[in-house]
């Protein structure tokens, strides 16, 4: 009885801390002591039928009272019989029960830390290793649905202003001391320990044999065509002003259109054709 209210009183507060406040735990505790008072009121009502119904089969040998009897008496037999199985299973799993060294009992106290391993490594390997989660994020496509979530112009909007009020926020509250301490104690000094070159060097180079590269290339290159022909007279004017000085003006304008003509075609031979040499021009500097 002491071993079962130290037990209670364990639960006890294992409850109050779990709960919301005191009072919650409390309850808890007295809801788990009315559970524990049924089963153990059922249990005695089960071995009340039973005594009783060994008594009345006793006393009609041989009739129909004795089978009647015998059915509630088996009946309550396997109530009782269920019962303590059921009781001494739980309390095996915590102590001892009765106090009795019976093997194979309180199971998480002495075997605490093999369970912690031995679960810590179903986790880890059935959930946590590297190609489960691997699976489970190409399965969720994570990237996918933030660029979908930010194609909508609202979304993109609200993101922008959250991320400019928090900038805002936190440039006005650091200072150019505080800054520049960072800067130079902290990360001039690793960057300029790290050798950069070797991983950025082979990193480089295997995007351009798997040629990932491409997109990249073709983004600048379209952006280039267009601007070019969006200011023509930008570089007409650039170009003329590298003639010689004692070059008449007309011929100038001439040769820097034609010069600005060339480049528009050479740029959209370069932006239409994936092979072009200009290309192949590029992706040798890049392995280089």
């Amino acid at each position: 009885m002491d071993q079962e209210r130290v037990d209670q009183e364990r639960a006890g507060q294992s409850i109050g801390m779990s709960g919301v406040d005191g009072v919650d735990g409390e309850q808890q505790l007295r809801d788990l002591r009315r559970m524990k008072s049924l089963a153990a009121a059922l249990l005695v009502l089960a071995a009340v039928i039973f005594l009783l119904a060994r008594a009345v089969a006793g006393r009609h040998g041989g009739g129909a009272g004795e089978t009647a009897a015998g059915y509630v008496q088996a009946a309550a037999e396997a109530a009782m019989v269920g019962a303590l199985a059921d009781w001494f299973a739980v309390t095996a799993l915590f102590r001892r029960p009765l106090g009795l060294p019976i093997p194979h009992t309180a199971i998480i106290p002495t075997r605490k830390d093999r369970l912690g391993e031995g679960l810590s490594s179903f986790v880890g390997t059935y959930f946590l290793s590297a190609d489960v989660v691997r699976q489970r994020l190409r399965a969720l496509g994570p990237a996918a649905r933030a660029g979908a979530w930010l194609q909508v112009p609202a979304h993109a909007a609200r993101v922008t202003d959250e991320a400019a009020t928090w900038l805002r926020g936190a440039i006005g509250v650091l200072r150019d001391d505080d800054v520049r301490a960072v800067l130079e104690q902290a990360l001039l000094p690793r960057l300029l320990s790290t050798p950069i070159g070797p991983p950025a060097g082979r990193l480089l180079t295997t995007v351009v044999q798997e040629r990932a590269h491409v997109g990249v290339v073709q983004l600048v290159i379209d952006r280039a065509v267009l601007w070019l022909r969006d200011n023509e007279a930008m570089v007409v004017d650039a170009v003329s002003k590298q003639a010689p000085s004692w070059s008449p003006r007309s011929v100038d304008g001439l040769v820097a259109g034609r010069v600005y003509r060339e480049v528009v075609r050479v740029a959209g031979l370069v932006q239409a054709d994936p092979d072009h040499p200009v290309r192949r021009s590029l992706d040798r500097l890049l392995l280089q």
